[in-house]
């Protein structure tokens, strides 16, 4: 194989493939949206990014909705096209200051939260590190200390209500009434017209 990935799918690719059932199933899922195509749409370019080991560019994800709806169920199938060990599940809160856990990231694609709680604070110097690519040094048990560039992708799954106060806690954005243009329009303008204010959540998250 062309690739220095320690794990690859025994499958022959096809881009021309299709899979109506899970097309079906993205629909199914986002069939409470104003716009459910968009949204399918949308999470394919996440999935796409997140599956292959290029990291260009410096991001995460926020995936929220009401509890059983989906979001988890998305997860496990982005798992399924990975490889379980391409993905490590863990608390963002809790891995910053465990050199373990940092230690366990390397060579995976996915960070994943998939329960992140009221009150959680962004650990924005470790997400940075996490999604731009940067030096991070870990360690496994029984071994030495070592470095790695980080290429996993930080995905975070949250209840409604609960990314809003993890968001707006850290100051790392705003948020407006989902399927509410003329309110999406107004923070877009209102950020627009202030940069400094732009500016500062980008560095906050």
């Amino acid at each position: 194989y062309d690739t220095y990935l320690t794990y690859v799918l025994d499958v022959d690719y096809d881009p021309a493939a299709t899979c109506p059932k899970f097309d079906q199933a993205l629909l199914d899922i986002f069939a409470h949206s104003t716009v459910p195509q968009d949204m399918a749409r949308h999470f394919m370019e996440f999935f796409g990014h997140a599956i292959q080991p290029r990291r260009d560019i410096a991001c995460y994800f926020m995936l929220r909705g009401q509890g059983s709806n989906g979001k988890t169920k998305l997860m496990q199938t982005m798992e399924k096209l990975i490889n379980k060990r391409a993905m490590h599940n863990d608390r963002l809160a809790n891995i910053e200051s465990d050199k373990f856990a940092i230690g366990a990231l390397a060579g995976r694609l996915v960070l994943l939260d998939d329960d992140v709680d009221t009150g959680t604070l962004l650990a924005d110097g470790f997400l940075r590190k996490v999604s731009e690519r940067k030096i991070m040094t870990g360690q496994l048990k029984f071994e030495d200390s070592f470095e790695f560039v980080a290429t996993c992708l930080p995905v975070l799954l949250a209840i409604d209500g609960v990314i809003r106060e993890v968001v707006e806690g850290a100051g790392a954005g705003v948020f407006v009434p989902p399927g509410d243009p003329q309110a999406l329009t107004a923070a877009v303008r209102k950020l627009a017209s202030d940069r400094d204010a732009a500016r500062a959540m980008g560095r906050a998250g």
